[in-house]
């Protein structure tokens, strides 16, 4: 259902306005970029997945 809801081609990741989130659950964090996501996302040990290369490309820039 992810993949085809998702409009950022990364798992979990959507776009709020200028606000990007990754939500899993009760979990959600939030930042101002999609590189400030993926370092938070990570560094707390949670999966960050790219399943459309393209897409995710292009909004990351």
């Amino acid at each position: 259902m992810n993949y085809m809801l998702n409009g950022t081609g990364i798992f979990r990741v959507y776009r709020f306005g200028d606000v990007w989130c990754y939500c899993e659950g009760d979990c959600v964090i939030a930042e101002e970029s999609p590189q400030e996501l993926e370092r938070s996302v990570v560094s707390q040990n949670r999966i960050w997945y790219v399943f459309d290369e393209c897409l995710a490309g292009r909004l990351m820039g």
